[in-house]
């Protein structure tokens, strides 16, 4: 279990990384940390770990939301739009793992997704 709480644990660290690189137009630096902290969520729910699927879904969320915001950010060159509007869905797409069983990181980040403009 503490492997898993580790992995988890790096993943939102990761994350939380990624919206603070956002935050100082650090798009590279913001990119790399959303492409460590993906990878880990993904496996923790492929291998079937014991960390509660919800809250590791909620993660993985909150991860695809920080992806679409990073290449909204980059604007309309080399297809970022399209990435964006991607990791926008696939972040709804982990919300709609979670239901409506969500704590208040989980609401934000729904609200933020239902905030995040259409770009297609």
């Amino acid at each position: 279990m503490d492997d898993w709480r580790e992995q988890y644990g790096t993943a939102r660290t990761a994350n939380n990384l990624a919206a603070v690189h956002i935050c100082t137009d650090d798009l590279e630096a913001a990119l790399a940390a959303c492409q460590e902290a993906e990878p880990k969520l993904i496996d923790m729910l492929q291998e079937g770990n014991p960390h509660p699927k919800l809250l590791t879904f909620a993660g993985l969320a909150m991860v695809k939301y920080n992806a679409a915001v990073l290449f909204w950010a980059a604007g309309d060159s080399e297809n970022n739009w399209t990435f964006a509007d991607d990791n926008r869905l696939s972040a709804h797409e982990a919300l709609m793992e979670v239901g409506e069983d969500a704590d208040e990181d989980v609401e934000f980040v729904r609200s933020a997704l239902l905030a995040f403009p259409a770009l297609m």
